[in-house]
């Protein structure tokens, strides 16, 4: 009778191999690899960072030159023919007070950073969507799997008992409650599917791709040791954006400045007399009058957009501090967890297959081993929960101090 309930774990480990014969198995690296080549919110941040520095280039140019043409004192009162008129030709070419070209190029430099960090944000967030899904799903497979077992045991107890009823040696009442066990098992398998599936769907919508069994063995492995918490620095992305949003408002309170000052522009001209045929160089400057706009509001507004992004810097190293505390706390209790829960789980694993046999064995009652394999169930669950907790917290921590696991090609899949 003890070989009756193994019977339905070697099922379970025949079906699973005939269905990792379908499954594509990849790597977390993998994963990353094409969310990063297809998604198209990373082509956008590029194609961004492209416009910034074409906008850095164009800040860099002079004004093109003028010329122009003028004639006169012909037709009218005078009676002479065009081409008998005064003609004048010139060139002329504004030119920009020291430091006001400087300042355009400083914000225009500034866009192109910020841009680039943008890339890089994008980049990072993408990485943690990846990992976050990549969990996701593994942790979906293992519930299957779990449930799979559950119900296939559910199910050779369901008939043991049976036959127990009808050699009468236990109440029909005890197969009514191997009946209640035999349909809960079958729901939670069924919901463990749907929710494989959907983790499935999630995950290759990512990439836009579909169709594909995906596995993910090594996914929910942990290191070996806690990695190291890190301290805040200059160097965590959100801050590195505000630093370079604060230094494109500082420059553009400089432009701002400067663009109080009027530009000149510088002429050189030859005119023709009608007359006398005689020819004369001309020379002209001109300068506007700063009368009406002395560029008085967009220095107001400059500056009161770099005290913003003071106080928004100020800010975000108070909530970025306190970010990061909670998610290393999460980590590191998460990482304890699954310690604890490994000791336990073997525990639990080895009290049902006592409960298997000695319930086989007449030593032990119907509740006593539905117990026990729910108190299996649960085990399983709060481990798989601390193995979600650990990696969802890493990826964030992750993402939130700008560490790319994967931007070397020999990174392992659960390493750092």
């Amino acid at each position: 009778m003890s070989r009756f309930f193994f019977l339905p774990g070697l099922a379970v480990c025949l079906m699973a191999a005939g269905l990792a014969q379908a499954e594509q198995r990849l790597t977390l690296a993998d994963v990353t690899q094409r969310v990063l080549q297809q998604h198209p919110r990373l082509a956008a941040a590029a194609a961004r960072e492209a416009a910034a520095t074409g906008r850095a280039d164009q800040a860099a140019v002079f004004a093109n030159p003028e010329i122009s043409f003028t004639l006169e004192d012909f037709s009218g009162d005078t009676g002479l023919r065009a081409r008998d008129g005064n003609a004048t030709w010139a060139l002329s070419q504004p030119f920009s007070l020291p430091g006001k070209r400087r300042a355009r190029r400083d914000v225009a430099e500034a866009d192109r950073r910020l841009a680039t960090l943008s890339v890089s944000e994008q980049r990072l967030a993408l990485i943690r969507l990846a990992r976050d899904a990549s969990v996701d799903l593994a942790a979906a497979d293992t519930r299957r799997r779990h449930a799979m077992q559950a119900r296939a045991l559910a199910q050779r107890l369901h008939d043991a008992v049976a036959a127990r009823v009808e050699a009468g040696k236990v109440s029909p009442v005890e197969l009514a409650r191997a009946g209640v066990s035999l349909a809960a098992a079958e729901r939670a398998e069924r919901l463990a599917t749907r929710q494989h599936e959907l983790a499935q769907s999630r995950l290759q919508a990512l990439w836009g791709g579909a169709g594909e069994v995906i596995s993910l063995p090594e996914v929910l492995e942990l290191p070996d040791s806690l990695p190291s918490a890190s301290a805040l620095a200059d160097t965590v992305p959100a801050l590195q954006r505000l630093l370079a949003e604060r230094e494109r408002q500082q420059a553009a309170v400089r432009e701002a400045s400067r663009n109080g000052l009027p530009d000149i522009t510088l002429s050189a001209g030859l005119k023709r007399e009608a007359v006398t045929r005689d020819e004369s160089l001309q020379l002209g400057v001109a300068v506007p009058l700063p009368l009406f706009d002395r560029n008085q509001g967009e220095r107001r507004a400059a500056r009161a957009e770099l005290a913003a992004v003071e106080a928004d810097l100020a800010s975000a190293r108070q909530e970025l501090a306190q970010e990061l505390a909670r998610l290393d706390m999460e980590r590191e209790a998460s990482f304890r967890e699954v310690q604890q829960l490994h000791a336990m789980l073997a525990v639990t694993e080895k009290a049902a297959n006592a409960l298997q046999e000695g319930y086989a064995a007449g030593k032990f009652s119907l509740m006593d081993l539905l117990d026990g394999q729910r108190a299996l169930v649960e085990a399983q669950e709060a481990d798989l929960a601390a193995h979600v907790a650990f990696h969802r917290s890493d990826a964030a921590l992750d993402e939130l101090l700008g560490r790319d696991p994967f931007s070397s090609p020999t990174h392992s899949a659960t390493g750092h």
